[in-house]
């Protein structure tokens, strides 16, 4: 399951994932649009243990 599919199931957003997980709303959207070179991998785990992988 991608993480844009995961987020829409737990009926999340961006901002409220960046919230939650303590990073900011750019940083989620970069990993989701799969820029994810671009994102620490620590910030790539803060999302990745959030949502519960």
């Amino acid at each position: 399951m991608t993480t844009k599919r995961r987020e829409f199931k737990c009926e999340l957003e961006d901002s409220r994932l960046a919230d939650q997980v303590g990073i900011c709303r750019e940083t989620v959207n970069a990993f989701e649009a799969g820029r994810g070179g671009d994102v620490e991998i620590r910030k790539v785990l803060k999302i990745a243990d959030y949502l519960g992988f």
